[in-house]
Formats: structure tokens, C-alpha cells, sequence
């Protein structure tokens, strides 16, 4: 399991007129809680190195969380904020993991590969049960080879035989949509506007 590495200084004043400044400094509020400990520690971290951080893995990714005191917490990143207009990040709960504790995360699913067929997208983030170290980065999905009418479940997926699947076997992840009509020609078309267009209007035909 690699993982990406952040850190973040413990924060006294959590008043509004605090926060409001500790971001204009270019930091991000946080919380990072739980573990064997119980923590529940207010944290401010650079949103320069935050952003790089979560750009570099996934919002369901372990990050390796480095305090003043030199202390090293896995974490994983819980419900993050966004501001509305900027789509700057606002605060960050940052939830504390034993390596050798089964945790419960969502990994993403991508989609490689091209096909011409249009494509239904269902189910892209699995739930799952593991150990940090068990759990995959993402799974891919491949819909070069597919068609017309193939459907890729979860089922499908290759999961480690130390991971627990939660999400559903059955969901779908991708498809590829066929026509459910056939379409007409344009002899049929023109005969089907002509007759709606008399029906319509009766009176244009005395």
C-alpha cells in the first residue's frame, strides 16, 4: 500500500473570525479523529500541499498524516468541503486507521479504452471491507472490447480475495446501449408526417 504524505499543525481557536483567517493565511481547517486513541484534534494544513495531495491519490485513498510532534497517523479523507464559488477547499475531517484494523472505504472505478458505442455508466465507486495494506487504489474497466449490448457488473471486477465486497454483485458499472426501435426509413418517415399533419388539421384537406 503506498500512500501520500501530508502534514498539519494543531489549531487552538476555532471561532469563525479564526477560521476565516487561518484561510487567508492559505491553510485548511481540519479535525483528524478516531484511532486505538480516540483523537479528536482541531488541525490547520497547507491548502497547496492538501490539494497535491488529494490530486496525486483519490478522496478514498490513505494518507500518511505527520503532526508537530512528529507523530505519523494513517488517515483516510472524510467528508471535505468545498466553497461554492472558488471550489476552494474549505475543511477536512480526517479519519485515524490501524493498520491492522478493517476499515470500510469506497474505491474508484475507471473506465480505460474507447468505444464507438454510446456507454451507460452505473455503480463507480465499490464499497468495500479490508485491511489499509489489502485494499487497491481503484479498479479499471476496460470497454475497448466491448458490444453492443454487453454490460460489466460488479461481479465482474477483479477483487482480492482479502477484500470484502459490500456493494451489490449485481449493480452495473458500464454498458453499452443498443436502440431499442429501429428507426425509419425515410419513405415510412414521410408518410408518418403527412398523416399527423391531416389529422391535425382536417379542415386544410376539404
Amino acid at each position: 500500500m503506498s500512500t501520500v504524505s501530508i502534514t498539519a499543525s494543531p489549531r487552538q481557536d476555532i471561532s469563525k473570525g479564526a477560521l476565516k483567517h487561518l484561510r487567508q493565511q492559505g491553510f485548511v481547517p481540519g479535525i483528524v479523529y478516531g484511532g486505538a486513541d480516540r483523537m479528536n484534534l482541531p488541525v490547520q494544513i497547507s491548502a497547496r500541499e492538501l490539494s497535491l495531495a488529494l490530486e496525486r491519490s483519490t478522496e478514498s485513498a490513505f494518507l500518511t498524516l505527520t503532526l508537530d510532534d512528529g507523530s505519523k497517523h494513517l488517515v483516510l479523507p472524510r467528508e471535505i468541503q468545498y466553497g461554492t464559488i472558488k471550489r476552494d477547499l474549505r475543511h477536512i475531517d480526517l479519519l485515524v486507521v490501524e493498520r491492522d484494523a478493517v476499515v470500510k472505504t469506497t474505491i474508484p472505478v475507471h473506465i480505460m479504452g474507447t468505444n464507438q458505442a454510446p456507454l451507460q455508466y452505473g455503480l463507480l465507486e465499490i464499497e468495500v471491507k479490508a485491511k489499509p495494506a489489502d485494499i487497491p487504489a481503484g479498479f479499471e474497466v476496460d470497454v475497448t472490447g466491448l458490444q453492443m449490448g454487453e454490460t460489466i457488473y460488479v461481479s465482474d471486477l477483479d477483487i482480492p480475495a482479502a477484500v470484502e465486497l459490500i456493494s451489490e454483485l449485481d449493480e452495473m458499472v458500464v454498458s453499452v446501449v443498443t436502440s431499442s426501435e429501429e428507426p425509419a426509413d425515410e419513405e415510412e418517415a414521410e408518410e408518418e408526417a403527412t398523416e399527423t399533419t391531416v389529422a391535425e388539421n382536417p379542415e386544410e384537406t376539404l
